[in-house]
């Protein structure tokens, strides 16, 4: 049998044309007790199932092909009204999944204004986990793919709905989006219209004006993200939760990037990697750094390489197991933490 096939971004398609048998197969009549096991199979599948099959399976069908339609084209434009509503509709819970729909748009925004490659779509995936429609989890007034409050909307030239100015929390205009998206039944072609955070297109290129704003004003990438949500960069805003969740979904975005054959930018990588070794956990007061320990992993080796990538001044002493103690030994794979 001769086959011919195209690929489609990593789906392998056969050319049904293209597919010649070298001898017509002998065609044979089943049995007749196979005849009716076929068919009590038929029908007791058909009946158990007619819910999943007739209600439930369409839809996820349907959802699945946009999503495959958006990898293979990395755009969301060739879709129509109807199916950019049913697919944002249903968004799952899942940051890298989502961002890569806005891929197009991202890219094209960080280029437009010299933005650190991966900086701002992981900052949208630590913000609203890549839904244009996201609300703040507590209701404080934020908004949309780049979790504008009112007033910072506004200020950017985003049109929103009710007269909201705040740029803090705002919970009574908090509670104005959620019943205006239940209303609008969560449709994106409505309540971008009604709202322009909800846009997302409107809403990235203006996070990326203000991400950018910060950058000449307070001098570093990093001191911009910390003043993104805070005004003004924290203190101690390597220490900052907020920033490491952030360059974590940059690494994350850039390594999915260099999978699809993109080319990004290694030696920021490589810093987004020992970067996030580290894991920042804050407990009342108790700062501390939790680390899996690697092969051929040293004390010294582990708190040379923190003071490099965080400027600080530590000693081997600073490293304390799950105990709160000094660990005799380092085991691979066993978790240790860096006290501050």
């Amino acid at each position: 049998m001769v086959k011919k096939s195209y690929t489609v971004g990593q789906t392998v398609i056969w050319n049904k044309e293209d597919i010649r048998p070298e001898k017509q197969p002998e065609w044979r009549i089943p049995s007749p007790k196979k005849l009716l096991l076929a068919a009590a199979l038929t029908f007791t599948i058909g009946y158990l199932g007619q819910g999943y099959i007739h209600e439930k399976q369409p839809i996820r069908t349907a959802i699945h092909n946009i999503q495959e339609r958006i990898h293979h084209n990395k755009e969301t434009k060739r879709l129509t009204t109807d199916e950019l509503d049913n697919l944002i509709r249903e968004l799952p819970d899942n940051p890298k999944q989502n961002i890569l729909l806005w891929d197009s748009t991202i890219t094209a925004t960080e280029q437009k204004y010299h933005i650190q490659q991966g900086l701002l779509a992981g900052l949208l995936m630590r913000e609203s986990k890549g839904n244009p429609l996201d609300l703040n989890e507590t209701n404080d007034g934020g908004a949309g793919i780049a979790m504008f409050q009112p007033g910072t909307a506004r200020h950017w030239g985003l049109q929103v709905f009710g007269n909201s100015k705040r740029t803090g929390r705002d919970k009574r205009h908090g509670k104005e989006l959620e019943q205006l998206v239940q209303q609008n039944d969560t449709t994106y072609s409505r309540l971008k219209n009604v709202d322009e955070r909800f846009d997302v297109n409107k809403a990235i290129d203006a996070s990326a004006r203000f991400l950018t704003y910060n950058k000449e004003r307070f001098g570093t990438w990093s001191k911009a993200i910390s003043a993104y949500n805070a005004g003004s960069p924290k203190q101690k805003y390597m220490d900052d939760k907020h920033n490491h969740m952030i360059r974590e979904y940059q690494r994350i975005y850039l390594e999915e990037k260099k999978k699809q054959g993109v080319p990004v930018d290694e030696q920021l990588l490589k810093e987004l990697k020992e970067l996030t070794l580290y894991k920042f956990q804050e407990k009342r007061k108790n700062k501390k750094y939790l680390y899996y320990v690697c092969h051929k992993d040293t004390k010294k080796g582990i708190i040379e390489r923190f003071n490099q990538i965080y400027h600080a001044n530590l000693t081997p002493e600073n490293i304390i197991d799950s105990t709160g103690k000094e660990p005799s030994t380092l085991i691979v794979g066993n978790p240790i933490y860096i006290r501050k």
